[in-house]
C-alpha cells in the first residue's frame, strides 16, 4: 500500500460521507456532472491545451491541465444545479432514503473519478505517476475495470493503457 491507495481510500471516502450528507437528489444530477465532465474532457481537453499552452510550456502538463479544467468545470456546474434542485426539492421530505441512497451515488462517483484520474495518470507516464499507479495495491484493479469508462474517452486514453498480464 502506498500513498495513492491512501489518497483513493480518502477520495472515496470522502465523496461517501459528503453524499451522505447531500442525498440522494444532488447525488444524481451531480454524478451526471461527473460523467458529463469526462466526455466533454475527453472530446475538447486538445483543444483547451492549446489555450493553455499561452501559459505552460510544457505539452503534455498542458494536455492534462486541459483535461483536469474541463472536468473539474463542468463537475462544479453540475454541483450548482444539485444545490438549486435540491433546494427546490426540500418540501419532499425523504429523510433517511434520501441519504442513504446519495451515500450509494456517492461511493460511485468517488470510483468513478479516481478511476478516471487513474486512467489519465497511466496515459501520461510523463507526469510522473505511472509508477505510484504501478505500485499501488488498489491502482491496477481500478484499471482492470477500465473498458465501460475508456468507451467515453478517445481512443488514445485506451492504446497507452498498460493491459494486464495475461491469466496462469
Amino acid at each position: 500500500m502506498n500513498w495513492l491507495d491512501v489518497a483513493i481510500v480518502l477520495t472515496v471516502a470522502w465523496f461517501a460521507f459528503n453524499a451522505f450528507r447531500a442525498g440522494l437528489i444532488r447525488e444524481v444530477v451531480t454524478l451526471g456532472g461527473l460523467v458529463l465532465g469526462i466526455v466533454l474532457a475527453g472530446l475538447y481537453y486538445d483543444s483547451l491545451a492549446q489555450e493553455v499552452l499561452l501559459f505552460v510550456d510544457n505539452e503534455v502538463a498542458a494536455r492534462a491541465l486541459g483535461f483536469v479544467l474541463l472536468l473539474g468545470s463542468v463537475f462544479l456546474m453540475g454541483q450548482l444545479l444539485a444545490f438549486l434542485l435540491r433546494g427546490m426539492a426540500s418540501l419532499l421530505m425523504l429523510g433517511w432514503a434520501d441519504q442513504l441512497l446519495g451515500l450509494a451515488f456517492g461511493v460511485a462517483k468517488g470510483l468513478l473519478l479516481v478511476q478516471a484520474l487513474l486512467v489519465l495518470f497511466v496515459t501520461y507516464p510523463q507526469l510522473g505517476l505511472d509508477r505510484a499507479v504501478d505500485e499501488s495495491a488498489l491502482g491496477r484493479h481500478f484499471l482492470d475495470a477500465a473498458p465501460p469508462l475508456l468507451r467515453l474517452l478517445p481512443a488514445e486514453f485506451d492504446r497507452r493503457l498498460p493491459q494486464p498480464p495475461p491469466q496462469t
